[in-house]
């Protein structure tokens, strides 16, 4: 630009200089070299407008590839409706990036089972997210909680919104709320196990409404147990030294409106007066139904407010795999067979979890049995073809159709144990017609168990035994006044006496 204005300062000189008779010839050659460098800008302007025009089709194309990735990615991840598309704005620059960057957050709760795991993998803004606590890709499909990001503290919210109005009725606990929650309550305990802290506020404003009366609770909450508790702030610990009685925050710090009450309400006051607290019992936590009564008296009036479930902390992971629960906690694979070793276990053991239930339920760790402990696996089978009949001694047999350990001894019929453990012994045996039967299993020569058909009969007779026993301990079977038939024309014996190792006290 400022060579511009200085040529034509220069074509205005001339132009001066050749009205008082200067150089014509020099204007001219002005003229020409501006006209030259006029075009030449111009074609360059020319050019640049076509590169121009070419990067922003270009650029044009490529944000529309990459705005229909990103719709694809947010359809198959639930953040926008089928059909619905997105807005114009979110084409933009800054629309394409708060929706990557909301896909990154996304990518991040792949595997998170509280806010807080959210928060470690550094997710900032405070919101709704989906997190699966019972584990990913086991359980129930994951939920939606709220996350303050701030502490990573996890929130679970129920129906009872505000303050609930409790309605007159005469007798102790005849008010009744249940508390639905917003997730399964399977997900919402999997929150609880997984984290170090819970705790859920409760306030009850009370006029003439008292807690307890005449040495009884009117009021009681039940927990995710469905177990009824009285104490309306801290933990269960205060039920081991006051049992079922009714206990408020104001006992706990000696400030109830008189000194003779446990709880604010049970003073009887005729204005308004509350009783509130934080219940912090993981074990049992949250609030499942609310019980309040005996407010159907003239003047008593009574409300209460629970409050959500709040969740914080991480029970620390454990440092070996030697249990289902350690498993749950680490990974929470699907439900199968796993190896584990405890700290008091000799030998690895082989145990079934159940990852479909939550480590404390009924089945969720079944044991199988050790690996360790089957190169010292114990069992015999010993069997009796020829026919008994004196009476009073010990029996010997015919042959074994197991032996493993080698511990049994057939001439003698003694089975010398091997390894100390649980072991069950069965015996059973066919009468002479009409003739008494009476056998003894013995140990170290003392009867542990006996069998008898009676005095006569041809019935099968037999018997079962499951014994503690240790290394060198003998097992046998003694005739105590009978006769046993023998057996040698099938090869199904009547007569079997069975032993096998069920548990190696070894592996502990």
């Amino acid at each position: 630009m400022s060579c511009f204005i200085f040529l034509t300062f220069l074509v205005f000189s001339f132009q001066l200089r050749d009205s008082s008779g200067g150089a014509v010839e020099e204007i001219s050659l002005i003229k020409n070299l501006l006209t030259s460098i006029f075009n030449r800008y111009k074609t360059d302007m020319a050019s640049l407008q076509e590169v121009v025009e070419l990067t922003t089709g270009d650029l044009n194309r490529w944000k529309g590839n990459v705005s229909g990735r990103l719709q694809n990615l947010e359809l198959a991840l639930g953040t926008v409706e089928k059909n619905k598309g997105v807005d114009g704005t979110s084409d933009s620059f800054h629309g394409l990036i708060e929706r990557v960057e909301r896909l990154e957050t996304l990518g991040r709760m792949t595997f998170a089972r509280t806010c807080k795991q959210l928060k470690d993998l550094g997710v900032k803004e405070s919101g709704h997210y989906f997190i699966d606590p019972d584990g990913s890709g086991v359980g129930i499909p994951p939920v939606e909680v709220f996350c303050d990001m701030k502490s990573g503290t996890t929130r679970i919210s129920h129906e009872l919104k505000g303050e609930q109005q409790v309605s007159p009725c005469r007798e102790r606990g005849c008010f009744v709320r249940a508390v639905n929650y917003a997730i399964p309550m399977k997900q919402l305990e999997a929150i609880i196990l997984m984290s170090s802290h819970c705790e859920q506020y409760i306030r009850y404003d009370c006029k003439m409404a008292p807690l307890n009366s005449d040495n009884e609770s009117n009021a009681w909450w039940m927990d995710r147990h469905e177990k009824l508790h009285f104490y309306w702030s801290g933990s269960g610990d205060v039920e081991s030294y006051l049992g079922y009685e009714g206990v408020c925050y104001c006992y706990h710090q000696q400030i109830c409106l008189t000194e003779d009450v446990k709880c604010n309400c049970d003073a009887g006051e005729e204005a308004w007066t509350y009783d509130d607290g934080q219940l912090t019992d993981r074990n049992q936590l949250p609030v499942t139904k609310l019980n309040f009564g005996n407010t159907d008296t003239e003047g008593q009036d009574a409300r209460f407010q629970l409050g959500p479930l709040f969740c914080s902390g991480e029970e620390p992971l454990p440092l070996e795999m030697d249990s289902c629960d350690s498993l749950w906690r680490s990974t929470a694979t699907g439900p199968g067979y796993q190896m584990i070793k405890g700290k008091d276990d000799k030998y690895p053991k082989v145990v079934y979890c159940d990852m479909d239930k939550l480590p404390g339920n009924n089945g969720f760790e079944r044991t199988f049995g050790s690996p360790g402990n089957l190169r010292e696996f114990v069992a015999f089978d010993a069997f009796l073809e020829d026919a008994i009949e004196d009476n009073y001694r010990y029996i010997g047999f015919s042959g074994t159709l197991v032996n493993i350990g080698e511990a049994f001894d057939v001439v003698d019929g003694i089975f010398t144990v091997p390894v100390t453990g649980t072991y069950l012994f069965s015996a059973h045996g066919m009468p002479k017609r009409n003739k008494p039967l009476n056998i003894q299993i013995h140990r170290n020569s003392q009867p542990v168990a006996s069998f008898s058909n009676g005095k006569s009969g041809e019935a099968m007779v037999g018997q079962s035994v499951i014994l503690e026993v240790a290394v060198g301990d003998e097992i046998r079977l003694f005739n105590s006044g009978g006769e046993i038939a023998g057996d040698q024309g099938t090869p199904d014996s009547y007569f079997h006496f069975i032993g096998v190792l069920l548990y190696s006290s070894d592996r502990m």
